[in-house]
């Protein structure tokens, strides 16, 4: 491949094409979102560093870097990452249900981080559409795609279950219900014994 073509790569083209069908579905629909105050967000982070990226042979990846959480992550923490863009219909339809279940499952321990990767160098519309939905939870910005590509991202909304020491326990992508009876089970499962669970399925 040459140079001036290697920014097609097959991750990318599936991360455009989401973006054209994110936009029609958007502009199907006529989304409005109220303009939230605006005051600065002190859980936005504005950029994945590169220490995030996975790096050993377990394909754990390192969440100990994250200054801005009001209290650090250790090994047994339950972390759900997910990944969301504003021209993603899904993705914002489901953000109250995810602010929802952190808000629900915050006494058992469960962090919820966003990772925005619009790839407008303009943030202030995901800043505000995150203020607006999910004002208990931080969120990132994956500005060029290296933490969604290392993790395989190619589809929206995506998520990981995992704990703080970066093990995987479930993924999901697609719109995903979070109300529901069989999905809350299973994450409270998760949190009751987060470690376990994780260690299992390496």
């Amino acid at each position: 491949m040459s140079g001036k073509n290697s920014f097609l790569t097959p991750f990318r083209l599936r991360l455009l094409l989401s973006l054209a069908i994110g936009v029609a579905i958007g502009l199907a629909f006529g989304l409005s979102q109220k303009p939230p105050s605006s005051a600065p967000d002190p859980h936005f982070h504005s950029q994945i560093p590169r220490q995030a990226l996975i790096t050993d042979r377990q394909n754990r990846l390192n969440l100990e870097w994250m200054p801005f959480l009001d209290r650090p992550l250790e090994a047994k923490t339950p972390v759900l990452l997910s990944f969301w863009a504003t021209w993603c219909y899904p993705c914002l339809a489901e953000l109250p249900e995810i602010n929802a279940l952190a808000r629900d499952f915050q006494d058992l321990g469960l962090r919820v981080i966003l990772v925005n990767i619009d790839p407008s160098e303009d943030l202030e519309p995901a800043r505000k559409t995150a203020a607006s939905s999910t004002p208990d939870i931080p969120f990132l910005w994956d500005k060029d795609f290296r933490f969604s590509q290392e993790l395989q991202v190619g589809q929206l909304p995506y998520h990981i279950l995992m704990t703080g020491d970066g093990r995987a326990y479930a993924r999901w992508f697609g719109g995903v219900n979070w109300q529901a009876p069989a999905m809350r089970n299973s994450i409270k499962s998760f949190l009751e014994k987060p470690e376990a669970l994780a260690a299992s399925l390496q």
